[in-house]
């Protein structure tokens, strides 16, 4: 009877620790939805499993795009650069403790036209230079990233992203792109080529709000042809196995 009793409590003991460890069944059935970005463009977006995503990652890695390569020693910029990045040595200021040194910078851009920065305190700083696509790239206060284009003075930061983000499509017509908004945030957008300006130009954001909220922080991205791509939302510490979602989306254009 002991003997029952004690095998009883085992498989019982089996199965409790086998409850605790299956995953959860997680949300992966919403249906399809359609996006506009602007006039002449539209995302299709569908939720995929964790599976598909891992599976159509395998299959496309040939596709996938070489990371930018970026120079963090300033003395090297400079030698590359020569006067378009001019780096004036400031005084020395005490903050929170913290000595910085109040650096100038100036910056001439393709056309011509100018800017300059001053760091403050620490909270605006060179931080590398892409020469591949010829971005200055400095970040300020939270982190928040300050990219130039070298080539369009006209361009806003928000426009230029962050050359780690850059993800051309297999063709290069069309380009994911985005930056570290801070606070753990980042904005993905989608860019399409302009080949009579040689540039990529800003099509919107990625994002939408509803049931499809989480996309707004979807990243890690890969090109799974020339129109479709996958990417997953980010997930902390804390979030549980269903809060990482995994989405697919097409690029579909207005017949024109």
């Amino acid at each position: 009877m002991k003997t029952i009793l004690f095998s009883v409590l085992l498989a019982f003991s089996a199965t409790v620790q086998a409850q605790s460890v299956l995953p959860e069944i997680c949300e992966t059935s919403l249906d399809d939805k359609v996006i506009q970005l602007n006039e002449n463009y539209f995302i299709k977006l569908r939720m995929i499993s964790e599976n598909e995503y891992t599976l159509k990652k395998q299959e496309s890695s040939h596709l996938a795009h070489k990371p930018h390569k970026g120079i963090e020693d300033v003395t090297v910029v400079k030698r590359i650069l020569g006067d378009r990045f001019i780096v004036r040595k400031g005084v020395s200021i005490e903050s929170d403790g913290r000595s910085y040194e109040e650096n100038l910078y100036e910056i001439t851009f393709k056309d011509g036209e100018k800017k300059w920065f001053k760091e403050w305190a620490g909270l605006l700083f060179f931080d590398s230079y892409f020469p591949e696509v010829e971005v200055l790239f400095f970040v300020g206060g939270h982190e928040h990233p300050l990219p130039y284009d070298l080539n369009d003075s006209t361009k806003e930061p928000e426009h230029v992203g962050t050359p780690d983000y850059y993800n051309p499509s297999p063709d290069k017509q069309f380009r994911l792109n985005g930056y570290y908004h801070g606070q753990g945030f980042s904005v993905h957008f989608l860019e399409r080529w302009d080949s009579s300006k040689k540039r990529y130009e800003f099509i919107n954001n990625l994002g939408d709000d509803g049931p499809y909220g989480d996309f707004n922080n979807a990243g890690a991205w890969f090109w799974i042809s020339n129109r479709k791509a996958i990417g997953k939302t980010y997930r902390s510490a804390d979030d549980d196995d269903c809060d990482q979602k995994y989405y697919e989306i097409e690029i579909l254009e207005k017949k024109r």
